[in-house]
């Protein structure tokens, strides 16, 4: 009797050594380092909306043919977005006399699809600005220096008027930081591009999340 239990004490402890090394083995730790990264670049592939602080977003006007003459600047601005919703909230109202020094280059990098300017800035500063504690100067003022400091129109005038969608990721991250956002419209071409700030606007963020984007493997721009 004693004999058998022995036996059967033996060939359990043999299995846990068995499954010990297989476990421990180069083929079983490459596979469960294979299964770790695989998770993770599933879930940053497909976490890409992470909140951000601010957001800086510029629009290419051209596919609307609002472009007028005298603007130099593939995308211009939309607006600066912060993580809240400042509709419906009391705040310092918009006076276009606020801004008068920055309206001229507002003009050219700050427009609207409708051709309206004026309004637009009222409702972008209404509905992202009048709750930020920034006052109304300071706001439009922020947002064109961001602006100003991306250089964008540089950038985007090496890239051509056609490009792989992964190269010109590639391109916008070396240059700028990180693009956290690309949409395009149904002809593929590059309709809005988003950058995440930092809540002092010191810093672009969430640069290991591929971008949020809408687009075929070419884009236009």
């Amino acid at each position: 009797m004693i004999s058998i239990v022995f036996l059967l004490l033996l060939v359990a402890n043999v299995n846990c050594m068995i499954q010990f090394n297989q476990a421990s083995s180069p083929l079983h730790q490459n596979n469960q380092i294979k299964h770790v990264i695989n998770n993770f670049s599933n879930n940053v592939n497909n976490n890409v909306n992470i909140a951000s602080d601010v957001i800086l977003a510029l629009q290419n006007l051209k596919p609307t043919k609002v472009v007028n003459s005298n603007n130099n600047y593939p995308f211009t601005i939309h607006g600066l977005w912060h993580n809240n919703d400042c509709s419906g909230k009391s705040g310092v109202g918009f006076s276009l006399s606020a801004i008068d020094s920055l309206v001229p280059i507002m003009n050219q990098v700050w427009m609207s699809e409708d051709g309206n300017n004026t309004a637009f800035w009222q409702h972008e500063w209404e509905k992202h600005g009048s709750c930020t504690g920034l006052t109304q100067y300071n706001f439009f003022s922020k947002t064109l220096t961001l602006f100003k400091q991306l250089n964008l129109t540089t950038v985007i005038s090496t890239v051509g008027s056609q490009i792989n969608l992964n190269n010109f990721v590639n391109y916008l991250n070396l240059h700028t930081g990180c693009v956290q956002t690309i949409s395009c419209d149904n002809t593929n071409t590059v309709t809005e591009l988003y950058f995440a700030y930092n809540s002092n606007y010191t810093q672009i963020i969430n640069c290991n999340i591929k971008p949020n984007q809408s687009c075929a493997k070419v884009i236009k721009v």
